[in-house]
């Protein structure tokens, strides 16, 4: 279906939005803001005016992709959105090469998980409804699609890595944060801005500039969809749960080295790095597919 070239329009420079984004921010609020930021500046300029338009009236965020990106975190203190929590992730299983499952319906627990999430606010945000309920679709959307880049939230194994306790700097926490909050943080270093201007560098110019047409590849698949990218990338995502993340969790935790923050940290910062900057250009392919304007 969308057998046409990749691209992507960059942007000039964007005043004010990485202003908006305070480095306290925390995948975590930093992962996800530095997913819309680049979002914002990947997309195609007629789809990026669309969703500038809509933001810029959404007080809750004040024009702010980095807000946008993050806010369905935020609501998770508002019990009125406690029906919005199953959708953050998926429950695949596998903690081997031999042992992954692929993604099948079945896997989504009573039609809520992060897939269907997807598939209900990609509807919702270009539908002729009420500016208010197209802003939150495209919040939920943006959010959603940067869950998806952080492997764990494609596993249901110790509930995403919550379960698998590691340590930080001497600190007790689990295999989730650490690769939701701790890596990106240690990184990012307070210089939230530069992160992000860096990232931006790589996917136009820089080290990713020659994968980003295969980070979208499944576009240009017979009979490809908005769906069926999705659940590619989710498949992708639990093949390193099964491949990577969790072997090397295990043999760690049998070595007794479960100190993440230094060697650990140092083989997968860029990791980390990638799966932000490649949800970066998906996200923005995505919104360009979605707004028909895909390059």
């Amino acid at each position: 279906m969308f057998k046409k070239a990749f691209c992507l329009a960059l942007a000039g420079a964007i005043a004010g939005a990485i202003a908006g984004a305070s480095s306290a921010l925390a995948w975590g609020d930093n992962g996800h803001a530095a997913v819309g930021l680049l979002m914002q500046r990947l997309v195609n300029p007629e789809v990026r005016s669309t969703l500038e338009q809509l933001l810029n009236n959404d007080s809750s965020v004040n024009g702010s992709f980095a807000l946008a990106g993050s806010w369905a975190d935020h609501i998770k203190s508002n019990s009125s959105y406690n029906w919005a929590n199953s959708l953050h992730y998926v429950g695949l299983t596998g903690t081997t090469p031999d042992t992954c499952t692929a993604y099948v319906p079945s896997q989504c627990a009573d039609d809520r998980c992060v897939i269907t999430g997807i598939a209900n606010y990609t509807e919702r945000a270009v539908a002729q409804a009420p500016e208010a309920d197209r802003q939150e679709a495209v919040k939920f959307l943006l959010h959603f699609l940067g869950d998806i880049a952080q492997p764990l939230h494609a596993t249901v194994v110790e509930l995403g890595g919550n379960g698998n306790i590691c340590y930080w700097e001497g600190e007790e926490t689990n295999l989730h944060y650490v690769w939701d909050i701790s890596i990106i943080d240690k990184t990012i270093n307070g210089d939230f801005d530069g992160y992000v201007n860096q990232l931006e560098y790589d996917i136009v110019k820089g080290k990713y500039a020659s994968s980003t047409a295969s980070w979208v590849s499944c576009f240009g698949k017979e009979n490809a969809s908005l769906a069926s990218c999705v659940v590619e990338w989710i498949n992708e995502a639990n093949q390193f749960d099964c491949n990577y993340i969790f072997p090397t969790y295990y043999a760690a935790e049998k070595r007794d080295d479960l100190e993440l923050s230094s060697k650990y940290y140092a083989d997968n910062a860029e990791n980390v790095n990638r799966f932000v900057a490649r949800a970066g250009v998906r996200t923005a392919h995505y919104f360009n597919v979605l707004f028909k304007d895909a390059c």
